[in-house]
């Protein structure tokens, strides 16, 4: 019999993946998966190398939390952990950390964020959370793009808030409240209620926008419908959506990146019906190769454009910040600190501002 370690631990289902509570039986996958340096070495807790004692260790410490482990399978492969997803309570019970986890051989297809897009959901509308946080180390960015693509919000940059066997490494704040998450699966709601304000706009095309993240398998949202419910134009948006995904994570792979976009459809196919599947199939074997490059450099004209643009954008956010940071210390201070985080990410990465620029904006995104 295995014997469960982890506090009550609802089913959970994705699209690809299943989700349950971790038993002893886990624990060769654990040591085989966590073992691997590319995997212990990107976070705070996890011993390198890690051994089987390491592994009972952790699930007799689950055992008294009140921590909610997730082991992570692919409904393909049931029974086969390939990574874990937790969520813990915060000391105000009212918000809850996440933090998660995958095995090497499953990295670049999604599932990361497939997984955490579902404890969101399970976060905010089954357990009540009313904010959920997550951070990675600065030197872990797939990690940030992970949080990104679920719908998290980037927040701050704490220089050393992170150590890992007594060296200190950045941490990088993501988070997102209830509100926030609630917006975003009314968002295709908002675009189908726009849409009827067009005149003469036919009915379906508001009603296809609605249900583009809707899944045959009942996994998608706002609704839930699935199967023949589910209308056949929004799986073609849906499939488009999915190609233009996949198009922008491949297109650097040169000749390579068709067939790996015809395999990341592939993995897909329980998204949509057979018969889309298929059109879209051949469609690609016949396209232009994704990595055909047809933009044209820009002009010294547009640069300039864009460099003033980006200077009138940074001198406002600095008379902003500088305004806000008269304030005492509290939220606020935590606010511009997020915002010129954002700031710093999108537009000092750019290359364009000047190095005092830089130096200026970088004492926010610590």
């Amino acid at each position: 019999m295995k014997t469960l370690v982890t506090a009550v631990c609802p089913a959970l289902e994705t699209e690809r993946l299943q989700f349950r509570a971790p038993h002893r039986g886990d624990i060769a996958a654990v040591v085989r998966h966590a073992g691997d340096p590319r995997v212990a070495l990107k976070t705070t807790r996890m011993p390198h190398p890690y051994r089987v004692s390491d592994a009972v260790e952790w699930m007799e410490e689950l055992q008294q939390s009140d921590e909610t482990a997730f082991a992570i399978e692919l409904k393909s492969q049931p029974g086969q952990m390939i990574g874990l997803i937790a969520l813990k309570p915060r000391e105000d019970r009212v918000s809850a950390e996440v933090g998660y986890w995958l095995g090497v051989p499953y990295w670049r297809r999604g599932y990361m964020t497939e997984a955490l897009r579902g404890v969101l959901r399970h976060a905010f509308e089954e357990r009540g959370f009313l904010y959920v946080t997550a951070n990675h180390m600065a030197g872990n960015p797939a990690s940030g793009r992970v949080m990104q693509k679920a719908g998290m919000k980037f927040e701050s940059i704490v220089a050393g808030g992170l150590s890992r066997e007594g060296v200190p490494h950045d941490k990088v704040n993501y988070g997102l409240f209830a509100d926030e998450w609630k917006a975003l699966q009314a968002h295709p709601i908002i675009a189908q209620r726009f849409l009827g304000l067009v005149p003469d706009l036919p009915k379906e095309i508001g009603s296809a926008i609605g249900n583009h993240h809707e899944r045959i398998d009942g996994t998608g949202y706002p609704y839930h419908i699935f199967g023949d419910k589910l209308p056949m134009v929004s799986q073609i948006i849906a499939a488009t959506d999915n190609i233009i995904f996949n198009h922008s994570r491949y297109q650097d792979y040169g000749v390579h990146a068709h067939t790996m976009l015809l395999t990341a459809l592939k993995l897909s196919d329980n998204i949509y019906f057979e018969s889309v599947y298929d059109a879209a199939m051949v469609l690609f074997k016949h396209a232009p190769s994704p990595s055909t490059n047809l933009v044209e450099a820009p002009s010294v004209d547009e640069l300039i454009v864009r460099q003033k643009m980006l200077q009138r954008q940074f001198n406002n956010a600095k008379f902003l910040s500088q305004k806000l940071m008269a304030f005492p210390n509290g939220p606020m201070i935590r606010s511009v600190s997020a915002v010129m985080g954002r700031l710093a990410i999108s537009v000092v990465r750019s290359g364009i501002l000047q190095p005092e620029q830089e130096e200026w904006l970088s004492k926010f995104s610590r």
